[in-house]
């Protein structure tokens, strides 16, 4: 077998097997049964790392991976948690409580209320929109920032009744600040949980207008992150400096990676703002944009009807490692209308650009379990630069690229119609093809989106498997526990 074609070109392989389809033939791969070969670098190949996109893997033995262990370094199983915080018995400290409300309460601010708080804390926020200022820290202004403490700040009825801007009265319109902002190495202790955050703008870096995370690993969970605008990066939710946010049951809507939202407040001519258009970032991650050796860790989450003008409206990934669990990833688009007022001569660079549902590069690796990637336009997921993708037990729109259409190869992927709601709510019909169809174990999802317990017989078959995407088709009534309470 000559070199240039030879998959193991330094040790004779005749028969040229590659069990996991890697391009490395067994005899040379190092994990001929990983795709990924060893992702999170621990040492230890997929297909006999229990966590596989996780590096520090199970530290307390109580066989739960860290990132969805509520007791990361204190070992049980049961992960027990009576207070519904997210942290389990085995390691929850009881600090003070401190109130926020409109008027009548301790605290009118959020940020008043986490500059008072120590460790330990928790902060109740009644039903109101909070307009935050969080101080400025180097190029960042932030509406609420966690300042490193390892607190959490709940809303009382969730993200329809409580909300969180950025102040915009301190700055210009235009350079508005990320809504929530963590970057003191925060870690899972530190809670975001149950609100709306809108209208930021990413402040003057202009990434991360919803949430920026540079360097932490906080939680979020049960947010609403809506109709934010970065210039460049990450719309919705930013991260980068290896920061590892836990997501859950968030919903990520209606966020642009927009460079005409900086372009617009410039007072050039047409060829300046094509010439500065085609000289920077045109704005990436609509939904979501990971950088720098960021492993996020996103389930039960709906990430829909964002767009970005160049790669990943949906989710954008740069040399990161994410794990997608159980989410539903649909119509993020790109902004064709832009198209229209440029000179032809840009429309296939334009084009080239996609990965409107997720877009990975340089050296990313992602895991993607239990979702559907449907009806984001112009294509579902584009890997570049010696990325890859591991789907298992997923439903992707024209399947895998690289197979010509058929579905992803790992197991139990399949390429049909999800048959979702007509309400635009992303819910399974009863005919769905992602009822009972995802993959079931103590690692994945209690509940779903709505706080429905998983798994449930949805196909009444007798048996309780996992759906695909962030809702369990439920037709029996079962009632859900969303506040985790």
């Amino acid at each position: 077998v000559l070199d240039y074609v030879d998959n193991c070109p330094d040790l004779a392989n005749e028969d040229q097997s590659d069990s996991d389809n890697d391009g490395l033939g067994d005899a040379c791969d190092p994990c001929p049964y990983d795709p990924d070969n060893d992702a999170d670098n621990d040492g230890l190949c997929a297909d006999e790392d229990l966590c596989p996109n996780d590096p520090d893997n199970d530290p307390d033995g109580d066989e739960i991976c860290s990132w969805i262990d509520n007791c990361p370094a204190v070992k049980n199983p049961d992960q027990a948690d009576d207070d519904g915080d997210g942290i389990g018995n085995a390691c929850d400290q009881t600090g003070d409580t401190l109130e926020v409300c409109p008027s009548g309460c301790t605290y009118d601010s959020i940020q008043a209320a986490i500059d008072a708080a120590a460790d330990g804390d928790t902060i109740r926020v009644h039903d109101g929109t909070y307009h935050e200022y969080g101080g400025t820290f180097g190029n960042t202004w932030a509406g609420i920032n966690f300042k490193g403490k390892a607190i959490a700040v709940r809303s009382i009825n969730g993200p329809d009744f409580t909300a969180i801007t950025p102040q915009s009265s301190t700055f210009e319109s235009y350079w508005r600040a990320s809504v929530a902002t963590f970057e003191s190495g925060e870690q899972r202790t530190s809670v975001l949980e149950g609100f709306t955050l809108t209208r930021g703008f990413g402040g003057k870096e202009g990434v991360g207008a919803g949430i920026k995370i540079r360097g932490a690993s906080p939680t979020i969970r049960n947010c609403v992150i809506e109709n934010n605008t970065a210039f460049f990066y990450g719309g919705g939710v930013y991260c980068t400096n290896g920061a590892s946010p836990t997501i859950v049951g968030c919903t990520v809507r209606n966020n642009k990676a927009d460079i005409d939202a900086y372009i617009d407040t410039r007072p050039w001519s047409f060829d300046q703002q094509l010439d500065y258009r085609l000289n920077n970032p045109n704005g990436s991650g609509g939904g979501l944009a990971c950088l720098q050796d960021s492993a996020p860790k996103l389930s039960n989450c709906l990430i829909v009807n964002n767009w970005a003008e160049e790669n990943g409206s949906g989710i954008y990934l740069h040399q990161s490692l994410p794990e997608i669990i159980n989410c539903t990833v649909a119509d993020n688009r790109h902004p064709w209308s832009f198209w229209e007022n440029l000179p032809e001569s840009t429309h296939q660079y334009l084009f080239d650009n996609g990965g409107h549902g997720l877009y990975a590069t340089s050296l990313s690796s992602v895991r993607i379990i239990n979702s559907i990637f449907w009806g984001n336009q112009p294509n579902q997921i584009t890997t570049a630069d010696y990325s890859s993708v591991n789907a298992s037990y997923s439903n992707v729109q024209d399947g895998d690229p690289i197979l010509q259409g058929r579905p992803y190869a790992g197991t139990g992927n399949i390429d049909a119609d999800p048959l979702f709601s007509a309400n635009g709510d992303y819910l399974l019909t009863d005919a769905s093809p992602c009822i009972d169809t995802g993959h079931s174990s103590p690692l994945m999802p209690k509940n779903d989106r709505n706080g429905i317990p998983r798994p449930l017989d949805g196909n009444s078959d007798g048996q309780a498997l996992h759906d695909m995407g962030a809702y369990e088709y439920n037709d029996c009534g079962v009632s859900g526990d969303s506040d985790g309470d």
